[in-house]
This record gives structure tokens, C-alpha cells and sequence, in this order.
């Protein structure tokens, strides 16, 4: 059964997202919470080609010296995720979304408004939100 319209991104779509679980075990495992998770196997194959796709656009665009370095950090960034140390000073030097600045409050109430429950992401957004 076909997912996309187009054939060529259905095959695109496959091809990448084997080529994925077959290059590396995290790809695997990634699928296989999917699969459980109740994804579909369609969905399942495009998320493993967007990140595949993500990964080859990063080789290509960023300096061998800041792809060794993100390597490194990665797995401690993911330690402090999984361990919830949310609120690290450790955690808050590598966080991606850096300062907030005065715009701060206007991002807490739109996201109030958006998600009122904090159901999307608690926390995971800059400053916090």
C-alpha cells in the first residue's frame, strides 16, 4: 500500500528508511518504538529518512571540528534529558535556544495559549516553557 501519492518518494522513502535501521542501532531501536507506539510502518520509514537526511546535510555543511564536537556532547546532553536534570547549569550552557531575552514573557503567553494543558513538549522550549 502506498503512502505518498508519488511513487518516487514512496521508494525514496524506503530506500532511506532501511538504509537507516541498517546503519545504526539507535535507527533500530528508534523504529521499533515506533512500530510499538502504534506508528505506521509508512511513518516510520520517513521519520528514519528525515533523519538520515539530516545527518547527511549536517556532513556537508558543518566543519569536521564542530561535528567531532557535537558528537561528543551529544550523549552527555542526552544523559541530562533523560536523567531530568532540566534545570542544570550544565544543561542551560549547552541548551540550543540560548537567551531568551525580554521576549520571554510573550513566548509563555502564547504558548499558554496554545497548549493550556502543557501537554506538547513541557519544558523542552527555550527558557523553559
Amino acid at each position: 500500500m502506498a503512502f505518498f501519492r508519488s511513487r518516487a518518494v514512496n521508494l525514496l522513502n524506503l530506500h532511506y528508511g532501511i538504509h537507516a535501521i541498517a546503519l545504526s542501532g539507535g535507527g533500530a531501536f528508534f523504529a521499533v518504538y515506533l512500530l510499538k507506539s502504534g506508528v505506521s510502518i509508512p511513518w516510520v520509514l520517513a521519520s528514519l529518512a528525515l533523519i538520515l537526511a539530516h545527518a547527511d546535510l549536517e556532513s556537508i555543511t558543518l566543519e569536521r571540528d564542530l561535528m567531532r564536537e557535537k558528537a561528543r556532547l551529544e550523549p552527555r546532553y542526552a544523559e541530562l534529558v533523560y536523567d531530568g536534570l532540566w534545570y542544570s547549569p550544565l544543561k542551560r550552557a549547552l541548551d540550543v535556544w540560548g537567551d531568551p531575552g525580554s521576549s520571554i514573557g510573550l513566548m509563555r503567553a502564547l504558548k499558554a495559549k496554545l497548549d493550556p494543558h502543557n501537554t506538547l513538549n513541557p519544558g523542552r522550549y527555550v527558557g523553559g516553557i
